[in-house]
């Protein structure tokens, strides 16, 4: 549980952060903005097999479950996996 508390706090961190609107005004700012999405990057990478894993236990949870907050959850879980949410590049 004490992995899910960090990763849901770095996950919230991090949706602010690359929920910003800033508009760099000149090419200094412009190369710091993507040095910046590099390491956002590289760091969501890393985290990769966190949110496997938990993605993974959350599924045994539902598994075999009724009721109407299993079905929801399920459904969120199928829509993760959309490769929507997957770019490739």
């Amino acid at each position: 549980m004490q992995n899910l508390d960090h990763f849901q706090q770095w996950l919230t961190r991090t949706e602010t952060t690359i929920a910003s609107e800033d508009i760099p005004s000149d090419l200094v700012e412009a190369e710091k903005l993507l040095r910046d999405h590099a390491l956002i990057k590289q760091e969501i990478d890393t985290y990769a097999p966190d949110y496997a894993q938990m993605k993974e236990y959350g599924q045994k949870v539902v598994e075999g479950q009724e009721g109407v907050q299993y079905m929801f959850l399920r459904e969120v879980g199928t829509a993760a996996n959309s490769p929507s949410l997957h770019p490739t590049s």
